[in-house]
């Protein structure tokens, strides 16, 4: 007899940077292998991660933030905001999904409005130490609300919160237990500012090998993520100071250069600290300055407490400080093991798992309009 039961859907909702597409993209990996069919909701800078949605569906709505800009400006973002509800509420009608999971960002907000207005499960999943600003109203409506830090700033009080960490994408989890092989013997350098990339770190990291031993310099390889306008001067500048450095504007395989790496310095969005967590990576933390409610800062205070890298906020960010750093971890390897350790402590490899068990705990009835 033939199964006429209706295939399991999960819509997710995700703003288009990384620290929103990767931890949907790390789910959706999971959701997939368990038999669901997958839809993501997004915003047109999610495009460059499609990749990672490759085998599902995606759906690019308008989004806006009402909270900045004059009256007009305000006006108009929420038109648009509107107009994103409504395209959302349409794609879970025509779906009908088993449940919603919001991952922050303005595209998420439409996509847990649509699901309120439509009786559908609506859960959220926080990636940072503190509630983001649209996961912070989505709270309100949601049955469960999924956090990557135990003590997750603003949500305190509440009864929803679960602890389950931020899901990792298949992409890295290839090399939890099988890392990749180094090329060289050399001390391997990873430099990434994540998917916006970091020009400070093009003008101050090159330069703070003049500050280090020529000896030393000699046993060191660079690999640094630049925006694609600074490559050709990042490269220069490493040139300059006889440093062997690969500068790309894109690195394909994540997964491989962090599992390669001795030492990353990087942001700390919650995503790049899950990642580098699971493989066990110490990391030299710059926290963007302008990351919304202080969140990297709070972020990588965090890693820095359990002593799993250093952070050093980019006013304080200067070639003798990352030389400094560098030296240390270099001639004192022991440390940068320890290091190393406490970080892989941190890590959650299994927090994919943990969401769909928490979904699964009671019978879900789906009601649509």
């Amino acid at each position: 007899m033939q199964n006429t039961q209706k295939k399991k859907h999960l819509i997710l909702g995700a703003g288009g940077t990384g620290g929103h597409i990767f931890p949907a993209a790390g789910t959706a990996q999971y959701f997939a292998s368990q038999g669901y069919d997958i839809t993501l909701l997004t915003d047109d800078r999610g495009n460059r991660f499609a990749d990672n949605f490759k085998d599902y569906n995606i759906v690019i709505l308008p989004a806006a933030n009402i909270r900045t800009g004059g009256i007009i400006t305000r006006i108009k973002s929420l038109w648009i905001l509107c107009t994103g509800i409504i395209l959302a509420t349409k794609t879970i009608y025509h779906i009908r999904p088993n449940a919603v999971i919001g991952f922050g960002g303005y595209p998420s907000f439409p996509a847990g409005i649509a699901a309120f207005l439509g009786r559908v499960p609506l859960y959220i999943h926080e990636q940072n130490a503190i509630i983001g600003r649209t996961n912070k109203v989505l709270s309100l409506f949601s049955k469960k609300i999924f956090l990557s830090f135990k003590h997750t700033i603003g949500m305190e009080t509440s009864k929803k919160t679960v602890f389950t960490g931020n899901p990792i994408r298949t992409q890295i989890m290839n090399y939890v237990s099988n890392p990749a092989q180094k090329m060289t013997d050399k001390f391997h350098l990873l430099v990434t500012g994540g998917s916006q990339g970091a020009k400070v770190f093009t003008d101050i990291i090159p330069i703070s090998f003049g500050f280090l031993p020529k000896d030393m310099t000699a046993k060191i390889h660079v690999t640094h993520q630049a925006r694609l306008e600074d490559c050709v001067t990042t490269r220069e500048l490493y040139k300059n100071q006889n440093v062997s450095a690969d500068v790309v504007p894109f690195i394909d395989n994540m997964g491989q250069k962090l599992s390669q790496a001795d030492l990353v310095i990087c942001r700390s969005g919650a995503s790049t600290l899950s990642e580098m967590a699971v493989l066990g990576k110490t990391g030299l933390y710059v926290p963007l300055p302008t990351s919304a409610d202080n969140q990297q800062v709070i972020n990588a205070s965090y890693f820095a407490k359990y002593a799993a890298g250093k952070m050093i906020e980019q006013q304080d960010l200067t070639p003798m400080v990352v030389a400094s750093i560098i030296t240390q971890y270099m001639k004192f390897p022991e440390k940068l093991s320890k290091s190393d350790e406490n970080a892989k402590k941190l890590g959650n490899p299994n927090a994919a798992h943990h969401i769909f068990d928490n979904m699964h705990t009671y019978p879900q009835k789906t009601k649509i309009f």
